[in-house]
């Protein structure tokens, strides 16, 4: 595409296009060494459906941080995994955000302290997370499950979906929780009820593990982003350009899980996930 037929689509988007100065303005900011922070990527490792592009969007606004596009030649965050090539080619001069739903491997914890000292990891009551997937598949005719969801009813495919957090999402949870229980100078972690319940004292909680100095007026700013959807500069303007802003999904009701579960739906997770609740703080027993 001919860089004025670019041009002439961010004149159609005035939002898009204040984004894309905004984004110029912070690495211009940051190869003229305006910014001095000790850490130059933000990386947060989120649960999918955790919050985990909300915060990045809310980290953005910080001066100078810029949320990157994602460079992965093999393909592998399609696994949930991670490559050299997502660090090395950042750029070396600017300040940079990253959000992946990065599953723990010995590997790639050791491609991810190779270019961070600190990093995120976000999570989530998993049966509201089963729901919110349940509720993405559902209207979202592109992914793999979709005419299976369609075709089984409520009930049924929220059952598949319990099915899929066993498999996928109970292990991925344990094993961050595992790391950042053992490294809490370089892992945060970040429960989304948190984030969502009380977005000040979480964000300040980051600030202050990242070392930034921010102002309270500052930090209630930044808390005072919604979740909404948001617009994609990529879908906006067909072309793959730098951005900020990206689609955070659902509303993220807190206990959105007992409008939807049945009594079966509740054994099936005792099952597969009862103890890691308790261990989360998420409930006291079984008695739910």
């Amino acid at each position: 595409m001919k860089y004025k037929h670019i041009l002439l689509k961010l004149l159609k988007h005035p939002v898009v296009f204040k984004e894309i100065c905004h984004y110029l303005k912070n690495d211009l900011s940051g190869l003229l060494g305006r910014y001095q922070y000790e850490h130059r990527i933000l990386y947060i490792a989120g649960l999918a459906k955790s919050g985990s592009t909300w915060l990045s969007n809310m980290l953005a606004k910080i001066p100078g941080y810029n949320v990157r596009s994602i460079n992965d030649p093999n393909g592998v965050i399609f696994e949930q995994d991670v490559c050299d090539p997502i660090f090395s080619t950042l750029p070396k001069y600017g300040y940079s955000i990253i959000k992946l739903h990065t599953r723990y491997s010995k590997k790639n914890l050791e491609i991810i302290k190779r270019y961070v000292t600190r990093f995120i990891v976000t999570y989530r009551d998993l049966r509201d997370m089963c729901v919110s997937r349940y509720s993405h598949v559902i209207i979202d005719p592109k992914h793999r499950h979709h005419k299976l969801y369609c075709s089984l009813g409520s009930e049924e495919a929220i059952s598949h979906c319990i099915g899929v957090v066993k498999e996928a999402y109970v292990p991925w949870v344990r094993d961050w929780i595992d790391v950042a229980s053992a490294n809490k100078d370089t892992t945060l972690a970040i429960k989304y009820e948190n984030l969502n319940l009380s977005t000040f004292a979480t964000l300040k909680r980051i600030g202050v593990f990242y070392g930034f100095k921010l102002s309270d007026d500052f930090i209630a700013k930044l808390a005072a982003t919604k979740i909404k959807k948001e617009r994609n500069l990529k879908r906006s303007i067909k072309k793959n350009l730098p951005g900020r802003l990206r689609d955070s999904g659902r509303k993220g009701i807190v206990g959105d899980w007992k409008n939807f579960f049945t009594d079966r739906h509740k054994q099936e997770f005792k099952k597969i996930a009862g103890s890691l609740l308790i261990e989360l703080g998420y409930e006291k027993n079984y008695n739910w």
